[in-house]
């Protein structure tokens, strides 16, 4: 039986989905005001890097800095004006944009990373996606869950992911996705704690692992947070 007032015949995805996003943020500030996240991120080998975001979709801005082994790199999009610095400044040469990644290509990716990741759930109402009807009830990591499965409009992407709610808060313990399900490909991503702040309640830490081996590829904390 699930408890409290949940009952899989009455409600379906977009439900389980909506109450999610009023455990997690409500009032939607993640989406209209300026949010500044600040991390740490591990990997295996004893990588470590500090990282700050900056995510203002109201306005279309995003920036991301991340410091590692003693090099700052800055990306920015301001309504679609780019900035990239190292170390603080702009004059930098080619081969060095090449070697730090700094383009307009890699600050699309990191915009989608922080910006899907860290607004979670929100942005499963993001134009393109495909929240399907069906929830069910699964066994997550030793947790009772509710499952429901995301897809994406060809244009967006091919992936598909299922993310994993508490039948009784609804807030989100994790996540997974696959390029090709059949091959059992993909990660999951366990996630753990809540960093609280002005009603918004983000997990603090998220962990990875590969499906086909459960593989550690890293642990990304979220420090603080603050909202403008």
């Amino acid at each position: 039986m699930l408890p409290c007032q949940l009952s899989l015949g009455q409600q379906d995805a977009h439900q389980i989905l909506e109450k999610s996003i009023q455990f997690h943020d409500a009032e939607k500030k993640l989406l209209n005001k300026k949010v500044t996240f600040h991390f740490t991120e591990t990997r295996p080998g004893g990588d470590v890097r500090k990282s700050r975001a900056i995510t203002w979709p109201k306005k279309e801005y995003f920036l991301v800095q991340r410091i590692s082994d003693g090099i700052s790199t800055t990306m920015i999009s301001d309504r679609g004006a780019l900035k990239f610095l190292l170390n603080g400044k702009d004059n930098f040469t080619g081969e060095e944009a090449e070697k730090y990644r700094l383009n307009e290509e890699r600050l699309q990716t990191m915009t989608s990373y922080y910006r899907y990741l860290w607004h979670l759930p929100l942005t499963l109402l993001d134009p393109g996606t495909i929240v399907h009807d069906q929830v069910r009830e699964v066994g997550f990591f030793g947790s009772a869950s509710l499952e429901i499965k995301v897809s994406y409009e060809p244009e967006i992407g091919g992936d598909t992911w299922y993310f994993y709610f508490r039948p009784d808060t609804f807030e989100m313990v994790g996540y997974r996705f696959y390029h090709d399900e059949s091959k059992n490909d993909g990660e999951y991503i366990l996630v753990d704690q809540l960093v609280e702040t002005e009603g918004i309640k983000i997990p603090k830490t998220r962990k990875w692992y590969t499906h086909q081996d459960n593989r550690f590829l890293g642990e990304d904390t979220l420090e603080s947070i603050q909202i403008e």
